[in-house]
């Protein structure tokens, strides 16, 4: 079954070439995240930290390749955020908009597919989690090389580390997602995010099973 999206449409926001709507795709949840919202890119390709590993066993590539639909979305996204300088303006309006409506957006799951490809991308979601304090946004991530040093309290970042990770890589410190075997100590993920929330408030290292 394709998650349903939404389409946020934002007449006004433009690149630096000619005003153009950004138009990005967003996932009104799934069946482990529930009902909070994630934004997602292709899998692998903007995934700079990939290893061996975790491009064997991506769930997000299986479920790009068995629903096309999911596949073209994140394309989209992703020629969004690399010819609109602006995009972060998109999701801040949409939260907003629905912080108006009553409706508001307590968590934000960033990349159930993807990764934070550059520095630039990096920081359009720190100036969204800045913009929107009444939102804690997570995610996870291989890109260990980029700058998250200024990263605002209710942007929630995991080091993802895989059996394959180099551990000359792997940051010393900060919160860790493994897959497969961890210390004892690590919470096991419940794949009920929405009901969970251990990791929306950074309450320690987890575990996730092989998907």
């Amino acid at each position: 079954m394709v998650n349903s999206a939404e389409v946020i449409m934002m007449p006004w926001v433009s690149n630096h070439e000619e005003k153009e709507p950004v138009r990005l795709w967003i996932c009104d949840g799934n069946k482990k995240t529930g009902n909070i919202p994630t934004f997602s890119l292709p899998a692998v390709s903007t995934c700079p930290g990939k290893t061996p590993l975790c491009v064997k066993i991506c769930y997000a590539k299986r479920t790009e390749q068995r629903f096309l639909r999911v596949y073209l979305t994140r394309v989209w996204n992703f020629g969004q955020v690399i010819s609109n300088y602006n995009w972060p303006q998109a999701i801040i309006y949409w939260i907003r908009e629905r912080q108006a409506k009553s409706k508001p957006i307590k968590y934000f799951r960033i990349h159930e597919g993807g990764d934070f490809f550059n520095q630039r991308y990096l920081d359009g979601w720190k100036l969204i989690a800045r913009a929107c304090p009444e939102t804690r946004f997570l995610a996870f991530t291989k890109s260990f090389h980029l700058d998250y040093s200024d990263k605002p309290d209710n942007l929630i970042i995991y080091w993802s580390v895989m059996e394959d990770t180099p551990k000359e890589r792997i940051p010393r410190e900060g919160l860790y997602a493994y897959v497969g075997e961890a210390e004892k100590e690590a919470f096991h993920c419940r794949w009920k995010c929405d009901e969970c929330l251990y990791c929306f408030y950074g309450k320690g290292n987890i575990v996730f099973p092989r998907h």
